[in-house]
């Protein structure tokens, strides 16, 4: 569905966005989320991952999102938490 977006720029935004809604819907689960993103074209995974650790990091708990993170390969891990460690020094 999101490689089927008329326009380009608005793709990784689809992939942010599911991965975003299906991380609220299955957090008890992240490791179907983490499989999801994983699976994807390597250029689409860092916006899945984004999405999920954004809606995991606001709406679930850190320990959760850091338990996320740690399901990735270490490449996205490090973005992983790299984004984690933005949301929660904006919260201060």
């Amino acid at each position: 569905m999101c490689d089927s977006t008329p326009d380009s720029i608005f793709v990784n935004v689809c992939y942010k966005g599911i991965s975003t809604h299906m991380t609220t819907r299955n957090f008890d689960d992240i490791e179907k989320t983490a499989n999801m993103c994983v699976s994807l074209k390597q250029d689409r995974q860092y916006a899945c991952v984004q999405g999920a650790i954004e809606s995991l990091t606001r709406f679930v708990s850190d320990d959760l999102a850091n338990n996320f993170c740690n399901k990735l390969p270490e490449d996205l891990r490090n973005q992983c938490n790299n984004r984690h460690d933005q949301l929660v020094e904006d919260r201060y």
